[in-house]
């Protein structure tokens, strides 16, 4: 839930902390109080996925979720500006890094190279 901007409204946004880009043209601000996705972590190993369904961005669960339990997705930010956004999630696959995980070999990769410490 949030107000829907344009690229260039989001562009303008200087924390982008809660956005979630629908596509290409738009971008849902969620910093809002009463938005609980605000609650929902980053994790390298999540217990849920990010689709988006004509605009609307539904948040589901990929295996089942123990009561009580943290509800978290990847929430699959590109590599650059990795070192911004560090991740300590603690899974065992964790890559130090909030990316997608289509970068993880990459993140790793840059580890063995020395480009980024652990």
């Amino acid at each position: 839930m949030g107000k829907r901007l344009t690229r260039e409204e989001a562009e303008a946004i200087r924390d982008k902390t809660y956005c979630f880009k629908v596509d290409n043209d738009y971008t849902i601000d969620g910093l809002a109080t009463w938005n609980p996705a605000g609650f929902i972590n980053h994790s390298c190993k999540p217990n849920c996925e990010s689709w988006v369904f004509d605009g609307t961005i539904w948040i589901v669960a990929s295996r089942d979720i123990a009561p009580g339990e943290e509800l978290t997705f990847n929430y699959g930010y590109p590599l650059e500006g990795l070192r911004q956004h560090p991740c300590h999630c603690g899974a065992p696959n964790c890559v130090g890094y909030m990316v997608a995980e289509k970068f993880f070999s990459t993140v790793q990769q840059m580890r063995e190279n020395g480009e980024l410490s652990k």
